[in-house]
């Protein structure tokens, strides 16, 4: 039966082909139909679940024409969320400008991202600047800001002029 990294070897052609990343492999053999489990993501972007169906498509014609695949199989293609644990340094170059939270240990880190380039990231932190290598922040996730609330110029109840 497969592993995660004959599933990764054979998911190359189908990474160049589409422009994605593949972010993690996951099988489910415990269950039937025995499952395939894809997380891809694009390296500048956000990926669509058009192109999750256009890389599925691909991926199960690969699939199909090893001689050893499985007769029965699932595969799901998904998309990671925004906040998927970061660890590669596309990852943190896509989101460039966002705020990110670390907690290693004893030690919880947020920052903005500033740069992200030679495997070191750039973070603009309450106490400055701080450049680190990737291994650091390794498993860092995007924090989900909420847009600012600006208070109405009108009362509630105030009705427009005519």
């Amino acid at each position: 039966m497969w592993s995660e990294v004959e599933i990764a070897r054979l998911f190359q052609t189908v990474e160049r082909q589409e422009r994605v990343r593949l972010v993690t492999v996951k099988l489910n053999r415990g269950v039937r139909p025995f499952q395939i489990l894809l997380t891809v993501d694009v390296e500048e972007g956000f990926i669509t679940v058009d192109a999750c169906a256009a890389v599925s498509r691909r991926f199960q014609d690969v699939i199909d024409l090893q001689d050893d695949a499985p007769a029965d199989y699932r595969l799901v293609v998904s998309s990671p969320g925004i906040d998927w644990p970061m660890s590669e340094l596309w990852q943190f170059r896509k989101n460039v400008g966002r705020l990110i939270r670390h907690s290693n240990q004893d030690r919880l880190m947020e920052g903005r991202i500033v740069t992200a380039a030679d495997g070191i990231v750039a973070l603009e932190t309450p106490d400055g600047l701080k450049r680190l290598p990737i291994a650091e922040l390794a498993g860092a996730k995007v924090v989900v800001e909420m847009p600012q609330h600006r208070p109405s110029k009108r009362k509630r109840n105030e009705k427009r002029n005519s």
